[in-house]
Order: structure tokens, then sequence, then C-alpha cells
């Protein structure tokens, strides 16, 4: 058999793989990144800017420019660019340097998926949890990050609430 014969019946076979074999397979898709790794503490840093209210944090955690986007759980429509995601998180009363709250927002079952070398899909349950003994309000999160010459920074976020029970 010759290296073409071969390479076409490689190509096939690859076509018939269904898509969630590849992903199990392919440690670049499929393994989540440790918990000390520099994606992890980006997702770490933005629950902190949440839990601060420190509007300076949102320049230095995501990234600057238009290319930045943000669909928020609390208001319809796509935030895009850094002056209208600066705006947006003021009108959740973010301030420069931060203020006390008393609400508190935490991610659970996150999984940090690289995609790339230079980019990775972060996806997690959010809570938020405001004083007076409510339920927490809750829903999926996904975050694309994307390594800068500053290190990583998140390139785009999507929140979304629980469906009502």
């Amino acid at each position: 058999m010759n290296v073409s014969t071969a390479m076409s019946r490689v190509s096939r076979w690859i076509r018939a793989i269904p898509l969630a074999a590849l992903l199990v397979a392919s440690p670049s898709v499929a393994l989540s990144q440790p918990a000390n790794s520099a994606e992890r503490a980006l997702i770490d840093r933005w629950v902190a800017m949440w839990n601060s209210y420190d509007l300076r944090e949102v320049e230095k955690i995501f990234v600057q420019g238009d290319s930045v986007s943000y669909f928020s759980s609390e208001y319809k429509g796509l935030v895009r660019g850094s002056a209208a995601l600066k705006q947006h998180h003021e009108r959740f009363g973010f301030v420069p340097g931060g203020k006390k709250a008393e609400n508190r927002l935490w991610l659970e079952d996150m999984t940090i998926v690289p995609t790339s070398g230079t980019s990775s899909l972060v996806t997690a349950k959010w809570l938020f949890e405001r004083p007076g003994g409510a339920p927490p309000q809750a829903g999926p999160v996904s975050f694309v990050l994307m390594r800068t010459e500053g290190g990583w920074r998140i390139l785009h976020a999507h929140f979304s609430n629980d469906p009502s029970q």
C-alpha cells in the first residue's frame, strides 16, 4: 500500500469517529486545567473582583479594545468593547478601588478546557447571594480566555439564569 492510499484510509476512518470520541481522545480539548493554572488564577481573580466591586480590576482582567464582549444575565443584549464593559460594571455598583459589599458571588462545577495554546474555554455554574436569606440566584456561565502579552485575559463572558422550576 502506498502512502497516498494509507492517508486516504486514515482520513475516512477519522471522519467516521463521532465528535464526542475525538473530544475524549484529544488531550488538548478534553483535559481540564489544574486548580493552580494561570487560567484558574484569572477566573479566581474575576470572582474576587465581583466580591470587591473593584472597577479597576475590569481593565486588568478583560481584553482591552473592541473585541471584548459580554452577555449579562441581568441585562438584554451584547456588551461590546472596553468602554461599554466598564459602564456595564458601573451599573452593578462597581467603583474604582472597590467597596464593602454584603453580596457574595462564587462558582461551582468549573471546567477549564484548553482549546489551543492561546485560548481556553471555562464553564461553570455561578451563584450570587444577597443578604436576607433568599436562595442565591444561579445559572450557567462560560468564559473564553485568551493569552495576551500581558498574560491571560477574558475575551468573552456569557451568563444565563437557571430556568424556573
